[in-house]
Formats: C-alpha cells, structure tokens, sequence
C-alpha cells in the first residue's frame, strides 16, 4: 500500500524483531510520507494497520492508532453481580489501625 519501493535490505539489521516488525507492517520513507502525510494519516486511522517510517532505509518511527479505551462494563460486565460481601463495607475499621 504505501511501500513502492522494494529496495529494503532486511539484512542491514542488527536486531531479528526488527526484521519481523519490517516484514509484518508496511513501510515508507520520511519523504513518501511528508507528500501524502494527511492522507496517510487517514488510511491508518480507517484500517488501523501500523505503518513504519524509515530513514536511508532503517526503520525509525513506528505509526500506529490509539486502542479505544474500554468501558468499566465491558472491563467487569462479567462479574457484576459475583462480588460477595461478609459485612457492612461502610463499617468502619477503626479496630485494626493503632489510636494516634
């Protein structure tokens, strides 16, 4: 999609998890992505690939979109209604801290 330009070497790499990141995500160029950065922007935010920027051919920048945060009902929806309580949770608890 945005990489046109096959001339990557992934053996320039010192690291194997960036070799495995450049292969698993597109990549582009600073300059390919300063031109088209609004619409590049867009297309991430509509498929939420990630995209990798990179400089004389390194990998240097990763862009991806921000997780939607999750609701407390979606968090703990299934344990709504599971949580017992032995007492009152309004008791006071002043027996188990010292008097100062």
């Amino acid at each position: 999609m945005y990489n046109n330009d096959h001339s990557h070497n992934y053996s320039q790499y010192c690291c194997i998890e960036e070799v495995i990141v450049a292969e698993m995500s597109q990549m582009i160029s600073k300059s390919k992505l300063k031109a088209k950065m609004l619409e590049i922007f867009r297309t991430i935010e509509a498929t939420g690939e990630e995209l990798i920027v990179t400089d004389h051919g390194k990998p240097v920048l990763r862009i991806v979109t921000f997780e939607k945060r999750k609701s407390l009902i979606d968090l703990f929806g299934d344990l709504q209604g599971s949580v017992v309580y032995h007492e009152d949770i309004d008791t006071p608890t002043v027996d188990e801290w010292p008097n100062t």
